[in-house]
């Protein structure tokens, strides 16, 4: 029987004629854990996620109020325009504010995660540091995080502990590409 409990698996034997216990499985130390899945996490992203729809809701009804009481439709439709980008403009800034001061408290400073933590940040399609979410795809495509990173390290000289992973360190500095990034963690067993 297996019991399936924190990404560890324990094989437990009955056996009434056993003298000696069975040998456990060691958990494996250097496994991935994800972020996602740690309630702190949750909390934080729902928090994040929260204030951004209070900002969508505020957005939509100042445009429903610019609609009602303009003089003119026109005037309205403007207004409601300048509204919309303003609210979007703002979720969009919460979402980078938020992917910046993750990022920081993952990778640099006495509050800096365990490499344990932030090892799925390294793969180059998992790197969701915005806590909101509507940005983390762009910044993926551009490889915003690597760049920035790099960019830390050659004005400060600050490494992330996420450069603790040589091949992701070597794609960041440029060394190696995406696919040998992609190849290099697949043998190394981190997922992809």
């Amino acid at each position: 029987m297996k019991i399936q409990h924190n990404n560890m698996k324990v094989t437990i034997s009955y056996n009434k004629f056993a003298t000696t216990p069975q040998p456990q499985p060691k958990e494996q130390s250097d496994s991935v854990e994800f972020s996602g899945a740690r309630p702190a996490h949750r909390v934080v992203k729902k928090i994040a996620r929260g204030a951004a729809a209070a900002v969508g809701v505020a957005g939509v009804a100042k445009i429903g109020y610019d609609l009602a009481t303009s003089s003119s439709l026109s005037v309205g439709l403007t207004r409601a325009a300048i509204t919309a980008l303003g609210a979007g403009a703002i979720i969009v800034a919460m979402d980078l504010a938020s992917g910046v001061w993750h990022h920081k408290g993952d990778n640099y400073g006495s509050q800096a995660q365990t490499l344990k933590h932030t090892k799925w940040h390294t793969n180059t399609h998992d790197s969701d540091y915005c806590l909101i979410g509507v940005s983390n795809k762009a910044l993926d495509k551009i490889k915003f995080w690597p760049k920035w990173e790099k960019a830390i390290y050659n004005t400060l000289g600050a490494e992330p502990v996420a450069w603790k992973v040589e091949p992701y360190k070597n794609f960041a500095l440029g060394k190696i590409s995406e696919e040998q990034l992609t190849a290099e963690l697949a043998r190394m067993g981190m997922p992809q």
